[in-house]
């Protein structure tokens, strides 16, 4: 009996990264309902944060939109195997940590999803960092390219450092929500998070390792900073600078979802209050808001807050609501150590506050609103707030302040976002429409994070004038679309809202047995995967590698754009004789284990 389980054991696949999907598999993402955890954590990377997003569009009624097989990659070797297979048999790659893509960009019907939540998470503290420029920042947090942004948070916080991040723990740290940009609630006064960033190791899409910084690579930096992620290269880590720890005080007020005339009437003279107050506030205000409440976030002492803007706020609220107006405003201001304490949630399972998810479906849009057509627009803009801002519990981005002071070709964002003073977030179709009718792509743009899946001009909304670098950046360092994901750069495939090509031939067909992969390929996939054990720490020849302490000194030459490092061979692949990404044990196994069950009764 002895050597029957041997055999068997033997016989058990070499690994199980790889996994063969189907859509009868969504239901276990169902069963996790709300859980955003759960969600980003399990089944093998395909559920969606937003269940629409398991469909085409992220529209119910479409079509399936899931990958074909899923790779749980935990090395850079991982990846370099998983992008060798997909451009030998011409399928496209999609890249997923958490799922939190609005429009679904992290998934694609008949693609190889590489999943990045089991590669490493980093989070040491570099005490002198230097880039290839041989420019000094004396705190930098290494985040890896498996972690969110509880991780991050919590490796900053026990540091003694604030970081700018997500508003949300289970958002990846280095994925989407920081190449789409990075909006934050303290970004009006430390930057968005493609301000903060300031290095990143990559896998390009032909498996070349690379770093990306100031100095070298410095197209796939700009790109990589806005540009939107899954489509220019994997991200295995991102160097982010890190702020002194200070103390902050959170002030909200809120009517909740009360709908009574008066509350009604209270709402239209908050948003009144807040067109005039809210495009000169104090940088170390930043927050949330809507027509119904405030979330503020103040990065300095309880004094300076009230002097700033509690005061102003307790003096328009006594001054001009009537008693039935303020009957069901509630205020609150709390003080806290830093930002880290608000939103520290011990209850939860990640240790931070993380959003809702899971349930029904979210129509959502998004626009970046002028400072300078808000001034020139009083009437149109309240007209704005007050007609498309009201539905509970939504809320919008406070936006200005030193994300201003940058110059709007230094990243690859809209380059409306620098004269922005607010995103404006709606999730009806009306709305959407209402706030894009008055803001058309000739006046500004659309915060690609928040955006619609139904953008129409996509393109042109989430760009604007840095589309055409970023198509020719997408063009040198993938050109064969190898990444290629819904609204993203490069994309091609089926768009209903636009002009764009819906070309599909770089892509293999599942009826051209010339390229479709076989089962035996996908076995050798397996077992190559189970045998990838190359470095996961993403470092190249030439850029800073990251330390813990000291001097990070590192060669190149100052402005010149360097080619990125060879990439390491993979190792050999190995046939299995089944699947090993479905868990299930090879045929033959089956029958040892089945005559070994007989032995034993």
């Amino acid at each position: 009996m002895f050597y029957l389980l041997l055999i068997a054991v033997l016989f058990v696949p070499a690994s199980s990264k790889l996994h063969r999907i189907d859509t009868s598999q969504y239901s276990v993402c169902s069963s996790y309902g709300t859980d955003a955890v759960q969600l980003r954590n399990n089944n093998h990377g395909i559920c969606m944060q937003y269940p629409s997003c398991r469909l085409q569009y992220c529209t119910e009624g479409r079509e399936w939109n899931l990958p074909l097989y899923s790779v749980a990659v935990e090395s850079v070797a991982d990846i370099q195997a998983a992008l060798s297979f997909a451009t030998q048999h011409r399928l496209p790659v999609t890249v997923k940590n958490s799922g939190h893509s609005y429009a679904g960009s992290s998934t694609r019907k008949d693609s190889l999803l590489i999943w990045m939540k089991n590669f490493p998470k980093y989070g040491n503290v570099i005490n002198g960092f230097t880039d290839s420029c041989g420019t000094q920042t004396t705190n930098v947090l290494k985040i890896g390219g498996g972690a969110a942004w509880a991780d991050a948070y919590t490796a900053a916080d026990a540091a003694g450092f604030t970081i700018v991040g997500g508003g949300s723990g289970t958002v990846s740290a280095a994925g989407g929500w920081l190449q789409g940009g990075g909006l934050s609630a303290l970004s009006r006064r430390l930057g968005l998070g493609v301000d903060n960033v300031l290095k990143f190791d990559v896998v390009l899409a032909n498996g070349t390792v690379a770093s990306a910084d100031a100095c070298q690579n410095t197209d796939l930096f700009w790109a990589l900073r806005g540009g939107g992620g899954g489509t220019f290269a994997i991200v295995t880590a991102a160097y982010y600078r890190l702020h002194p720890r200070e103390a902050v005080v959170r002030f909200t007020a809120s009517w909740g979802a009360a709908t009574d005339a008066a509350t009604q009437s209270a709402k239209r003279k908050l948003m009144e209050f807040w067109l005039g107050v809210s495009p000169d506030l104090d940088n170390r205000w930043g927050g949330y808001w809507s027509g119904h409440h405030l979330y503020l976030i103040f990065q300095g002492s309880r004094s300076d807050a009230e002097s700033t803007f509690i005061n102003s706020f307790t003096s328009w609220s006594t001054d001009t609501l009537t008693g039935d107006e303020r009957a069901s405003l509630t205020t609150e201001t709390t003080d806290h150590a830093s930002y880290f304490a608000t939103i520290r949630n011990p209850s939860s399972t990640v240790g931070v506050h993380v959003d809702t998810t899971g349930a029904s479906p979210v129509d959502i849009a998004a626009r970046l609103v002028p400072r300078s057509w808000v001034a020139n627009n009083q009437q149109s803009a309240l007209s704005l707030l007050v007609n498309h801002t009201q539905t509970f519990p939504v809320s919008s981005y406070l936006l200005g302040g030193v994300i201003n002071n940058v110059a709007t070709t230094d990243t690859a964002m809209h380059p409306a976002v620098r004269s922005a003073v607010w995103n404006i977030i709606t999730v009806i179709p009306a709305a959407n429409e209402g706030v894009r009718s008055a803001l058309p792509n000739t006046i500004t743009g659309a915060c690609y994070n928040h955006a619609s899946q139904i953008e129409p001009q996509w393109q042109d909304a989430f760009w604007g004038t840095n589309l055409q670098r970023l198509q020719q950046i997408k063009a040198q360092v993938d050109p064969a679309n190898v990444l290629n994901c819904y609204h993203c750069v490069g994309y091609i495939g089926v768009d209903e809202t636009s002009t764009l090509t819906t070309q599909t031939t770089n892509y293999c067909q599942t009826t051209d047995t010339s390229c479709w992969p076989e089962q035996a390929q996908w076995d050798a996939l397996a077992a190559q995967l189970g045998a990838a054990t190359g470095s996961s720490t993403g470092s190249t020849t030439g850029g800073s590698t990251g330390t813990t302490s000291g001097s990070n000194q590192n060669g190149g030459t100052t402005g010149q754009q360097q080619q990125p490092s060879a990439a390491p061979a993979p190792p050999p692949a190995t046939p299995v004789p089944q699947d090993g990404a479905q868990a299930v044990l090879p045929s033959f196994a089956v029958l040892v284990l089945t005559a070994l069950a007989l032995l034993l009764q």
